[in-house]
């Protein structure tokens, strides 16, 4: 029983340091204090906002956080629940608060809850020094925090140049992103450049269809080539194979012929030893019989003439 206390026990904080990690990825990232023609809500009003990024690459939930913009729950003796009425708890059921990784998240303040999962109480005055906290889950471990310097309108406090990261710095209207990445802005001005100079998207559409074309005729280029080749490997493979197989054709009949001589010589001295041992051999009679034989020179008629 106590081995297995402990292996919960140990089970419980592994799990708890995972959750820890993934909630210390969560950063502030952004956050515009006087917006007067920057952001719209859903209702078409300008609030001042906080902008939130998950700075791994794991996705991670972050319902249940908080946010808070007033300092005395950096009290340590405040006690969980007095801490909970000085903050605003990021709601659950919301699918927009399941950050994947290097994904944002919006909220609005000086708002209320019941306009939507958005929209939090916390309140800060516009013009002035501001202190913007993210806590976790458990209201008593402070994530992340800034202190926002006084910003003119529209601007932002952006961590620059990169997200989750960079230097805490002072953007201008024109480099305000919310929902979207600091350190991209340089492509978006290049994207806005190109949109003056092609608006109607004429010159964008050649360029990529002449793109496309010349990738097509490269492709079909080298297919081509590559067919070729592949016809004369396999041409002389065939070829090489051709005479490898009447090589060995040519080899194994004289083998067959060697063997088939052989065989045959075997034979005879087998069957010449055989008679040998037996001594086996024609009989001869030692007389010499000359049969006479009828020619024309012997006839009657030249006899009588030699008489």
């Amino acid at each position: 029983m106590r081995k297995f206390i402990l292996s919960l026990a140990v089970l419980l904080s592994g799990t708890s340091m995972v959750f820890g990690q993934g909630a210390n990825n969560i950063k502030i990232n952004e956050v515009m204090t006087n917006n007067t023609e920057n952001y719209l809500d859903e209702y078409g009003a300008h609030l001042p906002w906080i902008e939130l990024t998950n700075n791994s690459f794991t996705t991670y939930n972050v319902r249940g956080m908080y946010i808070t913009t007033n300092r005395d729950v950096l009290n340590e003796a405040m006690s969980v629940p007095e801490r909970i009425k000085l903050m605003s708890m990021i709601p659950n059921g919301f699918d927009a608060t399941i950050l994947a990784g290097r994904h944002k998240l919006l909220l609005f303040l000086n708002s209320a809850p019941a306009k939507g999962p958005r929209h939090l109480s916390q309140t800060l005055n516009v013009g002035e020094e501001t202190w913007i906290a993210l806590y976790d889950g458990n209201a008593k471990t402070l994530i992340d925090s800034v202190t926002v310097v006084p910003l003119g309108e529209n601007q932002s406090y952006a961590r620059l140049p990169k997200d989750g990261t960079g230097k805490w710095t002072v953007a201008t209207a024109d480099k305000v992103t919310p929902d979207g990445n600091n350190q991209v802005k340089a492509e978006t001005s290049k994207i806005a450049t190109w949109k003056e100079k092609d608006p109607r998207g004429g010159l964008l559409s050649i360029q990529a269809m002449t793109i496309t074309f010349t990738a097509l005729i490269l492709l079909f280029i080298f297919m081509k080539c590559f067919g070729a080749f592949a016809k004369r490997f396999l041409a002389r493979k065939k070829v090489n194979t051709s005479a490898v197989i009447n090589s060995q054709t040519s080899s194994i009949m004289a083998k067959k012929e060697t063997i088939k001589e052989q065989e045959v010589l075997v034979a005879v001295i087998a069957m010449a030893l055989q008679e040998y041992q037996n001594d086996v051999h024609d009989q001869e009679s030692g007389v010499i019989t000359i049969k006479r034989k009828q020619t024309s020179w012997n006839f009657k008629q030249f006899n009588q003439l030699g008489k």
